[in-house]
């Protein structure tokens, strides 16, 4: 089952494991530890930043979805 945090990833950016992994420059292993765990906040820094996702909305869904200078990366 993946963790909610990872699953509103996966449906905001519609991309794989790999994809999220390379465009935030870590090991597949870690994407992989947070869909079992939850993403750290670390972790979401980095891929609200990559992707444009607000951070609060990905550890608690509360909130807009994106970050509003970043939402063309989508």
């Amino acid at each position: 089952m993946t963790h909610e945090t990872m699953q509103r990833i996966f449906d905001a950016t519609q991309k794989t494991p790999t994809e999220i992994a390379d465009a935030i420059n870590t090991k597949p292993q870690n994407i992989n530890n947070w869909i079992k765990r939850g993403i750290s906040k670390v972790g979401a820094m980095e891929i609200g930043k990559a992707f444009g996702l607000s951070v609060d909305w990905i550890l608690t869904g509360e909130g807009t979805m994106t970050t509003p200078a970043l939402q063309s990366n989508i």
